[in-house]
């Protein structure tokens, strides 16, 4: 509809009829400039004129129509003018059906479809003709772009068609969040607020630091003047912990600069091939993905990431990485390349290990898109548990080699071992706070500088892990995208703040719920003013109750007299 009166083939093809009327519906669509100024004059009674006219491709292009809040067409060149764009024919057509329109929208949207169309003939037939001065403003032969403005007192005609086509608008950008009833804090880079350390960086061997180490590029020349030197055509420098300029400690790989961390280089020892550099995170969360930049050093050659979920103890793999099918098969017992069948599936992949890019290299790492539970994360127990994390690990067991490791090796030649090493530019770690769909906003505004779970559903613990005190009457759950699972209060009458939940309760059936309804397994705790039961609904031992005094009484229950006769 955006290529409307371009030039003269498309006027004429307009009013020779091959297109539909209703197909120039921006014609008339309404001239609603912001989506304020319209939802306060939505007409009421829509829903019966809604009803009749749903499934109608007609219905559809009105609705389409009403959500443009302000339409921008070409307008019509000169010639495209006068072959017939503003024909008697086309501005009876558009005097029509805006006078349909308007009719219909002055009724509440209760006229039928046949009504309407008599109406819109017979507004046709009585529509003044529009004065040459104003048919030429709207033709604007220039071929500029024209935004027509709102009309003043015009509404749209059916809000109902309009808030159901937003609806669906919404949810087809974003499929997960029609329906869903769980609540989940944004996506951040964990690696940002992390501890790290590694086991060897270069320059840094010694206790105190400060001891130069030469290393060499396996490409190239000095990426600046002044900073290294030509070694037997090999372009070399030093690491020095005590030179800022020379220096490449491991929190530059998390500091978000250009500098970077690197390795030992395997001429200063053979134990250089296996160094583990560690992220703490310092609490638990989901992550998505893990984001590795290299530098001036390939891709590691075999390498191993992996998680902790108990703050370091333990480390398990999330992804292994092998130069080709057989180190996958020799040195992790996996298969190479295989595909996601599971949400815990570990895989060992071959890509990520080749010699190029013999610098800046990059490793991305997603741990939930290709898997079953992908899009139904709150749904997959597994891969939510897959996802979690204290502490990220990278273990790095081989170097990148051109291969002429297997002489040069063996016989120690350090002007080719010295070459070999690794180096990290930049690690980014997407991941959000766990809070099992109970919270959406995630922040650290405490004295541990630990991120907090903003609790909802009465729920509460770091990571909306258990009911607020009081909110015991279910069993806890995570909050999933059809229901939120929230923590029902105990009735305990007024006479108990705490409960807890007990299964046994709940199946037979003897906990009264606040609707009165016995559902539930809460049990109050330290049930007051003389009362006892599961709802604190029984007088205690030795009290009782007066006839017509309510269970919520605070003081319904009285001491039990019991006088003796004395002969």
């Amino acid at each position: 509809m955006s290529k409307a009166f371009t030039d003269q083939s498309e006027a004429v093809r307009r009013n020779s009829g091959v297109v539909p009327w209703w197909w120039d519906a921006w014609w008339w669509q309404p001239r609603v400039s912001r989506w304020g100024e319209a939802k306060n004059a939505f007409p009421l009674p829509c829903r019966r004129s809604f009803q009749r006219a749903r499934g109608s491709r007609r219905l559809l292009v009105l609705g389409l129509a009403l959500a443009v809040p302000a339409r921008v067409v070409p307008a019509p060149s000169a010639a495209g003018f006068r072959a017939g764009a503003a024909s008697p024919r086309h501005r009876r057509r558009a005097r029509g059906a805006e006078a349909r329109l308007r009719a219909a929208h002055t009724r509440g949207c209760a006229r039928s479809r046949p009504a309407l169309g008599r109406e819109r003939r017979g507004a046709a037939a009585r529509a003044p003709p529009r004065s040459p001065r104003r048919r030429q403003r709207r033709a604007h032969p220039s071929g500029g772009m024209v935004v027509v403005p709102r009309a003043a007192g015009w509404a749209p005609r059916c809000p109902a068609l309009l808030l159901l086509l937003l609806v669906f608008g919404a949810a087809a950008r974003d499929p997960g969040a029609a329906g869903g009833l769980s609540l989940h804090p944004p996506y951040f880079n964990l690696a940002a607020a992390a501890r790290i350390w590694a086991t060897a960086t270069c320059g840094e061997r010694e206790p105190g630091g400060g001891r130069p180490e030469l290393y060499c590029k396996l490409v190239g020349g000095p990426t600046a003047e002044r900073h290294g030197h030509t070694i037997q055509g090999q372009f070399c420098d030093y690491c020095n912990s005590k030179e800022p300029r020379r220096a490449h400690p491991v929190t530059n790989a998390i500091d978000g600069t250009e500098r970077w961390w690197q390795s030992p280089p395997l001429s200063s020892g053979a134990q250089y091939n296996q160094v583990n550099v560690t992220l703490d995170l310092g609490q638990l969360f989901h992550v998505a993905y893990v984001l590795i930049k290299f530098a001036n050093s390939p891709r590691p050659d075999l390498w191993v990431l992996e998680r902790s979920v108990d703050f370091g103890s333990t480390y398990l793999p999330w992804q292994y990485f092998a130069h080709s099918k057989l180190d996958c098969w020799e040195q992790f017992g996996q298969k190479a390349n295989m595909a996601i069948t599971r949400d815990d599936d570990v895989l060992c992949v071959t890509e990520y290990s080749r010699i190029v890019p013999l610098e800046n290299g990059e490793v991305v790492v997603s741990l939930i898109n290709g898997r079953p539970g992908a899009k139904n994360f709150t749904f997959s127990h597994t891969l939510r548990e897959f996802t979690r994390a204290t502490n990220i690990r990278l273990r790095f067991l081989r170097t990148n080699t051109l291969l002429g490791h297997l002489i040069s090796k063996a016989q120690r030649d350090p002007t080719v071992t010295r070459r070999y090493y690794y180096s990290i530019k930049d690690i980014s770690i997407g991941g959000r706070c766990v809070c099992n769909g109970h919270a959406e906003v995630c922040q650290a505004s405490n004295p541990e500088k630990l991120f907090r779970c903003d609790c909802q559903h009465h729920t509460c613990g770091e990571t909306c892990d258990r009911c607020c005190k009081g909110y015991n009457q279910k069993r806890w759950w995570p909050a999933t995208s059809e229901q939120t699972n929230e923590c029902e209060a105990c009735n305990c009458h007024g006479h108990a703040v705490d409960c807890y939940y007990d299964a046994d309760v709940e199946k037979q059936r003897a906990s009264l719920n606040m609707q009165g309804i016995y559902a539930g397994g809460g049990v109050c705790v330290n049930c007051q003013h003389n009362t006892a039961g599961v709802n604190c609904e029984m007088c205690a031992k030795g009290y009782y109750r007066p006839h017509g005094v309510p269970v919520d009484a605070p003081q319904g229950c009285i001491r039990e007299f019991h006088f003796s006769l004395v002969i």
